[in-house]
């Protein structure tokens, strides 16, 4: 008895499935990957951002509002940035209180991460800002969605 004329037949099908797996393991290896570093990038970013508005509001005591676009622009923040972030400076009976958020679902512990443990740093929940270091819960002076990523500290005067 010799082989089944469609072994050889066989025996292809077999190296062409393994060859799809490999190809399907590859494309969601770079797509994970992808994934990871965009959630890298958007945290560096969403903290660059926070730096300049917090920078902003402690150069200009008493002023309150959203930090004029021109002066984001020329510390490297471009407009598409600008985009992904919000922020409102808000009046407080200790001074100032500067909210930046951002609708970035997953990816709050990154930028707490990159932040270095800074208690600042948390998520909106149901009205109130709740920190990543597990801290009192606080009532947030603006409305922000739930589950966007946070900033939020007192500015002063």
């Amino acid at each position: 008895m010799g082989a089944s004329p469609l072994f050889p037949l066989f025996v292809a099908l077999f190296f062409l499935g393994i060859a799809a797996l490999g190809r399907n393991h590859l494309e969601m290896s770079r797509s994970q990957t992808t994934t990871v570093a965009d959630t890298v990038l958007q945290a560096g970013a969403f903290l660059h951002y926070r730096g300049a508005v917090t920078a902003y509001a402690v150069a200009h005591p008493g002023w309150t509002g959203t930090v004029p676009a021109a002066h984001l622009d020329g510390q490297g923040i471009t407009t598409a940035v600008q985009g992904l972030f919000s922020h409102q400076v808000v009046a407080s009976t200790a001074g100032r209180q500067v909210v930046v958020y951002a609708g970035m679902p997953g990816k709050g512990y990154e930028v707490y991460r990159q932040a270095e443990g800074d208690a600042s740093i948390g998520v909106a929940v149901n009205g109130q800002f709740q920190s990543f270091n597990q801290g009192l819960p606080a009532v947030l002076p603006i409305a922000v969605p739930d589950g966007s990523v946070i900033s939020f500290v007192e500015a002063g005067n």
